[in-house]
């Protein structure tokens, strides 16, 4: 299992000293010190440390809050704020600016592991998320088959390139349509007219049940001509 690589950012050399050897004694591996934002920011891109403990107190009152911001935005690193038991409540405030989390002096070993540990398991689970995401999106653009997806009011609110091409429509002119639009043409086998109501997306809405295999002709103004499509909702 790799080791944990954790930056410390603190201008009070005592301190960090401090606060190393507790994280080594956790099992952790310090990747660096730095006592200015600047240098922390550097540091951060050059080595690219699994975390970053900030001290809020650096150069001036914001110093640690602007460069905590910058090593996320830049390399999404996470960071976490630490401070003395008097700047809790401006800590608590700070969240504002989204930092991972903050921990107060003096740092009690259960709670630096607790807190390390929570965010940590948050930054690979959004790591995990995002290449999940990722893969999805991949398999959306290049699937054969027609997605739609619609809100709860069976308005369009994405549609991958298959169905767009089905449909004879652009994905941008999908977005927004309804079932009850107008401009949709669709026919019953028999050729009768497929009322809005009966459209498999607005009886699965309804009914909260699923909807399958109904075959539905949907005039595609291109070809001036009904194409044939079975329909899951």
């Amino acid at each position: 299992m790799p080791v944990t690589r954790i930056m410390i950012v603190d201008n009070e050399g005592e301190a960090a000293g401090g606060l190393q050897a507790s994280l080594e004694k956790i099992g952790y591996t310090v990747a660096a010190q730095a006592s200015r934002g600047e240098e922390a920011i550097q540091l951060a891109g050059q080595l690219q440390p699994d975390l970053v403990l900030m001290e809020f107190h650096l150069e001036n009152h914001q110093d640690g809050l602007q460069a905590a911001e910058q090593i996320r935005a830049r390399y999404g690193i996470p960071v976490i704020l630490t401070g003395n038991q008097a700047d809790g409540a401006v800590l608590e405030q700070s969240q504002l600016t989204e930092p991972n989390g903050y921990i107060l002096r003096p740092f009690a070993e259960r709670e630096l592991i607790a807190t390390i540990s929570l965010v940590l398991h948050k930054q690979e689970s959004q790591r995990k998320l995002r290449e999940s995401e990722a893969r999805y999106d991949t398999l959306f653009n290049i699937m054969a088959q027609g997605v739609i997806y619609q809100d709860s009011t069976g308005k369009i609110i994405s549609a991958n390139p298959a169905a767009a091409r089905i449909l004879g429509l652009s994905q941008a002119e999908m977005l927004g349509r309804t079932p009850q639009d107008p401009s949709w043409r669709s026919i019953h086998e028999d050729g009768s007219v497929f009322p809005p109501e009966e459209k498999p997306t607005m009886r699965a809405l309804k009914t909260g049940k699923e909807v399958r295999n109904v075959i539905m002709g949907v005039f595609q103004q291109q070809k001036n001509e009904y194409v044939w499509v079975n329909v899951h909702a």
